[in-house]
């Protein structure tokens, strides 16, 4: 029983649990034998506090009983060597014996209290008057003092034994005892409570109600009290809401006459909160205790509250219920996808959109989420979709912040609670500052590489700064437009970049960096073999297939992985020491309506493979103090800026719908913006 009200069950979950546990009564019997136990446990917590008492009447008497015989020795041993002394002995005795009176008051009184130390006190009782007896003979005779003081002596070892009995009588394991009677005391009441009819939608409670009414101005009793009957404190945590209310006949739907007094959870009146010829409904506070007053009119007390009625808003108590709830609600895992840094030109914008701000691990829902920015106010404008960031053209520091800290970066839910947070610096390029120098970029990568748009804009944008006029793209292929130059092919991953090329798959044989005289990776051999002398920058964007291609794919291991990018960037560093590199992420996959090329895999899937290889190389760049790690997942727009075409939605319906008939590659433009967060940090590495 004991652990029914610990679990805190109704009694419907309470029967539930019983019939599922081959309890063959019925609903009636088992609220009896829930009634039944709740009187055991009065009768638990009444024994307790008689033991109690008892327990300590008897370490009274004990102790008083061992400084009597201890003051008794004492004065027969003076009385043996001076019969001059045997007054002081005598007046010795007489302060003993009070001692063993009041020993024997304290027994006497525990056992009005609990009855369990009779013996004690009695044995006290009489050793006291031993006591006394013997002081007065003493007066006038020593060795009358001297036989009066070995009667209390011994009279008192008796008490002592006795007050040992008393104390071995308690159970051994009184201190559990006690504090499960404690723990379970507050059910007691609780029990009682949700004890009563039960049908269905109804969950019907019998308050126990007395003589009485509240003081609504201090929230004193005032008992008994000839036309009201009060509750008890309850508590009505267990409960969503609470009707209250006094009806003339057990099937009336007429409720009225009811006043309701709130109290917090020590006891402490609060108010009232309801006073009404209605019912009324109690929205609990937890924690919080609730007393109703009833009204009825009448001549006889019986008679005016036939029938009270109280009842909560469903079957299921509130804890059950909530459990419930939260066992059936999605586990939703969502966070904040942000680097440790990013890149704006002084003078111009940084675009951050939000759908590659967060992953999470269901199917994208506009709106669910949201991330927004503080501390740089000034700085930005904050879209549903995105996040607009303008570093002023006069703006003087080397980190766009706000007046005392760092960009802050929030990801919240649809209420605005704070989920995650993460601050993030975001570093400003100040071309005014950097010198007209030679300098060689080279990009090393996969399709999104080979394709060629994203070096083609590149070179665009180089043209178009007048300090960047010795500045030039370095590469193994040539694409369209001016000056684009890059070392990339579909399908590869950092095994043709870290591996010896007799290992590959024949789909993928090549590796641009492998120095076939010293059978080895050569980042200086690959420059060489363009006609150059030197390399100041990297760009490296590898790993999709790694994860996703049917060559590379069934052995991926993210510790293979992370081997071959330490290897590759490594070499670049033994050959030139002062080339930066800068590591880069994808995008994350088009979410809606997606169709064809990149669609094996679900998109929640291709997004967590995002969302770890933007951790992984993040991690890779803090090793490195000339790796920067870019993230494309926020710089890219992957709802707008991916490729779409218009398809009718079946072939008896002319309505049409926009399918993204490539998620993994975006469109020019979106390749583009690959381009412009490259650019900004290029820059940035350049002055």
């Amino acid at each position: 029983m004991a652990d029914t009200i610990k679990t805190n069950l109704g009694p419907v979950t309470a029967y539930a649990d019983a019939k599922a546990h081959g309890y063959t009564g019925t609903r009636e019997e088992f609220g009896q034998l829930l009634a039944g136990a709740a009187d055991n446990l009065q009768d638990a917590v009444a024994a307790k506090e008689g033991a109690e008492a008892a327990k300590q009447a008897a370490e009274t008497a004990q102790h008083a009983a061992a400084e009597n015989q201890k003051n008794a020795e004492t004065q027969a041993a003076n009385a043996k060597a001076s019969a001059d002394t045997a007054a002081e002995q005598a007046d010795a005795a007489k302060g003993s014996a009070t001692g063993a009176a009041n020993s024997a008051s304290a027994a006497q009184e525990s056992e009005t209290n609990a009855g369990l130390s009779a013996d004690a006190a009695a044995n006290a009782g009489a050793a006291a008057k031993q006591a006394q007896q013997a002081a007065e003979t003493a007066k006038t005779d020593a060795e009358t003092a001297k036989t009066a003081a070995g009667n209390s002596a011994d009279a008192a070892a008796a008490s002592a034994a006795d007050a040992k009995k008393t104390l071995e009588s308690i159970p051994d394991d009184y201190s559990t005892l006690s504090g499960k009677v404690d723990e379970n005391t507050s059910g007691i009441s609780e029990l009682k409570e949700n004890l009563g009819d039960l049908s269905v939608g109804d969950y019907i409670i019998k308050p126990i109600y007395r003589s009485g009414k509240i003081d609504p101005t201090t929230g004193e009793e005032v008992t008994p009290y000839d036309t009201g009957r009060i509750s008890e404190k309850l508590n009505l945590d267990n409960y969503e809401s609470v009707n209250v209310g006094t009806t003339a006949d057990k099937d009336s739907a007429y409720w009225l006459y009811v006043s309701v007094f709130e109290f917090d959870s020590s006891g402490k009146y609060i108010k009232q909160i309801a006073n009404t010829l209605e019912k009324y409904t109690i929205n609990p506070t937890k924690g919080h205790l609730y007393v109703i007053q009833w009204w009825f009119g009448g001549s006889a007390f019986d008679n005016r509250l036939p029938y009270t009625k109280v009842s909560a808003k469903s079957l299921l108590n509130k804890a059950d219920k909530e459990q419930i709830y939260s066992d059936l609600s999605a586990k939703t895992k969502v966070k904040l996808d942000l680097p440790d840094e990013l890149f704006i030109v002084k003078g111009e914008t940084l675009e951050l959109f939000k759908y590659g701000m967060y992953y999470t691990d269901t199917e994208f829902l506009e709106n669910q989420y949201n991330v927004r920015v503080v501390n740089i106010d000034s700085y930005v404008t904050q879209y549903d979709d995105k996040i607009l960031i303008s570093c002023p053209s006069d703006y003087s520091k080397p980190i766009l912040q706000g007046d005392y800290d760092l960009a802050l970066f929030q990801l919240i839910d649809t209420y605005g609670k704070i989920i995650e947070q993460k601050r993030v610096k975001i570093f400003v390029a100040d071309k005014s500052v950097i010198s007209d120098s030679d300098r060689n970029i080279a990009y090393l990568g996969d399709s999104f590489t080979g394709m060629g748009y994203r070096t083609k804009e590149i070179a665009n944008l180089i043209s178009k700064e007048s300090g960047l006029s010795k500045t030039k793209l370095i590469g193994k292929f040539i694409g369209q437009g001016s000056g684009n130059r890059f070392t990339g092919t579909g399908g590869y991953s950092w095994a043709n970049y870290a591996e010896n090329p007799n290992t590959l798959p024949s789909a993928c044989p090549n590796n641009y960096l492998w120095n076939p005289d010293d059978n080895q990776i050569s980042t200086k051999y690959l420059v060489d073999s363009l006609g150059e002398k030197h390399l100041e920058y990297v760009v490296i964007l590898l790993g999709w297939n790694d994860y996703e291609s049917g060559a590379f794919g069934p052995s991926f291991s993210w510790d293979v992985m992370k081997q071959r990018a330490r290897r590759v960037i490594e070499n670049i560093h033994n050959y030139y020491p002062n080339c930066k590199i800068i590591l880069e992420g994808y995008h994350y996959m088009y979410p809606f309506h997606r169709k064809s090329y990149g669609n094996s895999l679900p998109q929640v899937r291709q997004n967590k493979y995002v969302y770890d290889l933007n951790r992984f190389y993040q991690e890779i760049a803090n090793e490195y103090d000339y790796v920067k790690f870019v993230q494309m997942s926020i710089q890219v727009d992957v709802l707008h800026n991916m490729g779409f075409e218009e398809e009718k939605v079946n072939k008896r319906n002319d309505e049409t719908v926009k399918y993204c008939k490539d998620v993994v590659h975006p469109a020019d433009i979106g390749f583009y913006q690959y381009s412009d967060a490259e650019f900004a940090a290029l820059l940035y590495l350049m002055q």
